[in-house]
Protein backbone atom coordinates (compact mmCIF):
# COMPACT_ATOMS: atom_id res chain seq x y z
CA UNK A 1 0.00 0.00 0.00
CA UNK A 2 2.80 2.84 1.00
CA UNK A 3 5.23 1.29 -2.32
CA UNK A 4 8.28 -0.40 -1.73
CA UNK A 5 10.13 -0.45 2.26
CA UNK A 6 13.72 -0.22 2.31
CA UNK A 7 15.93 -2.53 3.88
CA UNK A 8 15.86 -1.24 7.36
CA UNK A 9 12.17 -0.87 6.75
CA UNK A 10 11.72 -4.48 6.03
CA UNK A 11 13.48 -5.74 9.09
CA UNK A 12 11.68 -3.52 11.02
CA UNK A 13 8.46 -5.20 10.15
CA UNK A 14 10.07 -8.86 9.85
CA UNK A 15 11.04 -8.05 13.78
CA UNK A 16 7.14 -6.57 14.41
CA UNK A 17 5.92 -10.00 12.95
CA UNK A 18 7.86 -11.99 14.59
CA UNK A 19 6.71 -10.45 17.86
CA UNK A 20 3.56 -10.86 16.97
CA UNK A 21 3.87 -14.83 16.30
CA UNK A 22 5.63 -14.85 19.70
CA UNK A 23 2.36 -12.98 21.11
CA UNK A 24 0.02 -15.27 19.36
CA UNK A 25 2.15 -18.32 20.87
CA UNK A 26 1.59 -17.04 24.33
CA UNK A 27 -2.14 -16.54 23.73
CA UNK A 28 -2.19 -20.23 22.48
CA UNK A 29 -0.31 -21.33 25.42
CA UNK A 30 -2.73 -19.51 28.00
CA UNK A 31 -6.17 -21.15 26.33
CA UNK A 32 -4.02 -24.47 25.33
CA UNK A 33 -3.15 -24.84 28.99
CA UNK A 34 -6.87 -24.36 29.92
CA UNK A 35 -7.99 -26.84 27.67
CA UNK A 36 -5.74 -29.96 27.57
CA UNK A 37 -7.39 -31.56 29.78
CA UNK A 38 -10.12 -31.95 27.77
CA UNK A 39 -8.91 -32.20 24.44
CA UNK A 40 -8.48 -35.42 22.47
CA UNK A 41 -5.43 -36.88 20.95
CA UNK A 42 -5.72 -36.27 16.52
CA UNK A 43 -3.05 -39.40 16.30
CA UNK A 44 -0.72 -38.96 12.86
CA UNK A 45 2.63 -39.76 11.34
CA UNK A 46 4.89 -36.66 11.58
CA UNK A 47 8.14 -36.22 9.46
CA UNK A 48 10.40 -34.84 12.63
CA UNK A 49 12.69 -33.09 10.18
CA UNK A 50 10.46 -31.40 8.38
CA UNK A 51 8.36 -30.09 11.26
CA UNK A 52 11.83 -29.30 13.36
CA UNK A 53 12.36 -27.02 9.44
CA UNK A 54 8.93 -25.61 10.27
CA UNK A 55 9.42 -24.66 14.06
CA UNK A 56 13.03 -23.14 12.96
CA UNK A 57 11.53 -21.32 10.61
CA UNK A 58 9.67 -19.23 13.16
CA UNK A 59 12.77 -18.40 15.23
CA UNK A 60 15.30 -17.43 12.31
CA UNK A 61 15.17 -13.84 12.81
CA UNK A 62 16.10 -14.29 16.47
CA UNK A 63 18.87 -16.56 15.90
CA UNK A 64 20.33 -14.40 13.06
CA UNK A 65 20.16 -11.32 15.27
CA UNK A 66 21.70 -13.27 18.67
CA UNK A 67 24.73 -15.23 16.54
CA UNK A 68 23.24 -18.28 17.61
CA UNK A 69 25.18 -21.36 16.25
CA UNK A 70 22.60 -24.23 16.23
CA UNK A 71 23.08 -27.81 15.39
CA UNK A 72 19.90 -30.34 14.50
CA UNK A 73 19.95 -33.93 13.95
CA UNK A 74 17.94 -36.70 14.20
CA UNK A 75 17.65 -40.28 13.67
CA UNK A 76 14.22 -40.93 13.14
CA UNK A 77 12.37 -40.19 10.32
CA UNK A 78 8.72 -40.39 11.30
CA UNK A 79 6.75 -40.96 14.72
CA UNK A 80 3.02 -40.90 15.47
CA UNK A 81 1.46 -38.64 17.50
CA UNK A 82 -0.63 -35.41 18.17
CA UNK A 83 0.73 -32.97 15.72
CA UNK A 84 -0.68 -29.77 17.46
CA UNK A 85 0.33 -31.28 20.90
CA UNK A 86 3.71 -32.52 19.83
CA UNK A 87 4.30 -28.88 17.91
CA UNK A 88 3.39 -26.92 21.20
CA UNK A 89 5.76 -28.39 22.99
CA UNK A 90 8.80 -28.40 20.70
CA UNK A 91 7.74 -24.67 19.75
CA UNK A 92 7.76 -23.68 23.61
CA UNK A 93 11.35 -25.69 24.24
CA UNK A 94 12.71 -23.68 21.66
CA UNK A 95 11.54 -20.63 22.19
CA UNK A 96 12.99 -21.78 26.00
CA UNK A 97 16.35 -22.19 23.84
CA UNK A 98 16.80 -18.77 21.90
CA UNK A 99 15.21 -16.57 24.53
CA UNK A 100 17.77 -17.58 27.25
CA UNK A 101 20.82 -18.53 25.40
CA UNK A 102 23.21 -15.77 25.30
CA UNK A 103 24.40 -13.99 22.24
CA UNK A 104 26.80 -16.15 20.38
CA UNK A 105 25.37 -19.41 22.36
CA UNK A 106 25.07 -22.72 21.12
CA UNK A 107 21.61 -24.90 20.83
CA UNK A 108 21.70 -28.35 20.43
CA UNK A 109 18.45 -30.28 19.03
CA UNK A 110 18.93 -33.96 18.69
CA UNK A 111 16.04 -36.76 18.37
CA UNK A 112 16.30 -40.37 18.38
CA UNK A 113 14.79 -43.71 19.11
CA UNK A 114 15.54 -45.15 22.48
CA UNK A 115 14.03 -48.24 24.07
CA UNK A 116 11.01 -48.04 21.71
CA UNK A 117 10.72 -44.25 22.31
CA UNK A 118 10.93 -41.45 20.39
CA UNK A 119 13.25 -38.88 22.69
CA UNK A 120 13.99 -35.23 21.81
CA UNK A 121 16.42 -33.27 23.52
CA UNK A 122 16.81 -29.45 23.31
CA UNK A 123 19.75 -28.12 25.06
CA UNK A 124 21.65 -24.81 25.43
CA UNK A 125 24.33 -22.54 26.00
CA UNK A 126 23.68 -19.94 29.17
CA UNK A 127 23.10 -19.70 32.59
CA UNK A 128 22.30 -23.28 34.39
CA UNK A 129 19.05 -23.35 35.96
CA UNK A 130 19.24 -22.92 39.89
CA UNK A 131 18.93 -26.43 41.67
CA UNK A 132 16.11 -25.14 43.82
CA UNK A 133 14.27 -23.78 40.38
CA UNK A 134 14.98 -27.34 38.36
CA UNK A 135 11.74 -29.03 39.15
CA UNK A 136 9.26 -25.84 39.70
CA UNK A 137 10.10 -24.65 35.80
CA UNK A 138 7.28 -26.77 35.01
CA UNK A 139 5.12 -25.18 37.64
CA UNK A 140 2.37 -22.92 35.65
CA UNK A 141 3.16 -19.15 35.77
CA UNK A 142 6.61 -19.75 37.56
CA UNK A 143 9.42 -17.95 36.66
CA UNK A 144 12.85 -18.32 37.77
CA UNK A 145 15.73 -15.56 38.13
CA UNK A 146 17.67 -16.09 34.96
CA UNK A 147 16.87 -13.44 32.46
CA UNK A 148 15.73 -13.93 29.33
CA UNK A 149 16.25 -11.83 26.53
CA UNK A 150 14.07 -10.49 24.12
CA UNK A 151 11.28 -7.56 23.65
CA UNK A 152 8.67 -9.98 25.29
CA UNK A 153 8.56 -11.08 28.51
CA UNK A 154 7.90 -14.81 28.90
CA UNK A 155 4.66 -15.76 30.75
CA UNK A 156 6.07 -18.54 33.07
CA UNK A 157 3.62 -21.20 31.24
CA UNK A 158 5.59 -22.53 28.29
CA UNK A 159 7.06 -25.45 29.99
CA UNK A 160 4.22 -26.43 31.86
CA UNK A 161 1.88 -26.36 28.34
CA UNK A 162 5.05 -28.18 26.96
CA UNK A 163 4.75 -30.76 29.25
CA UNK A 164 1.21 -31.22 29.71
CA UNK A 165 1.09 -31.99 25.93
CA UNK A 166 3.93 -34.66 26.52
CA UNK A 167 2.20 -36.50 29.44
CA UNK A 168 -1.27 -36.36 27.50
CA UNK A 169 0.28 -38.43 24.94
CA UNK A 170 1.92 -41.15 28.17
CA UNK A 171 5.25 -38.86 27.59
CA UNK A 172 7.87 -37.20 29.92
CA UNK A 173 9.58 -33.87 30.04
CA UNK A 174 12.64 -33.45 32.40
CA UNK A 175 15.96 -31.79 32.65
CA UNK A 176 18.88 -33.40 31.39
CA UNK A 177 22.43 -33.56 31.30
CA UNK A 178 24.12 -32.84 28.28
CA UNK A 179 27.29 -33.66 27.32
CA UNK A 180 28.52 -30.08 26.54
CA UNK A 181 25.38 -27.66 27.43
CA UNK A 182 24.38 -26.39 30.59
CA UNK A 183 20.63 -26.26 30.42
CA UNK A 184 19.00 -29.53 28.46
CA UNK A 185 15.24 -30.61 27.89
CA UNK A 186 14.24 -34.04 27.19
CA UNK A 187 11.29 -34.70 26.20
CA UNK A 188 9.75 -38.99 25.97
CA UNK A 189 7.22 -39.66 23.57
CA UNK A 190 6.36 -44.17 23.23
CA UNK A 191 5.04 -45.03 20.26
CA UNK A 192 0.92 -44.71 20.45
Amino acid sequence: VTGRLSRQQQQVVEIVRMNAIEMQRLIENLVDYNQLPRQELVLEPIRLGVLWQERLANYRISIDQKALQLSRRGTVDSWVADRHKLRTSLDNLLSNAVNYAPEGGHIDVVWRKEDANLIIEVANSGKPIPAEDRERVFEPFFQSNAKRTGPIKGSGIGLSVARECIEIQGGTLELATHKSLPVCFRLTCPPL
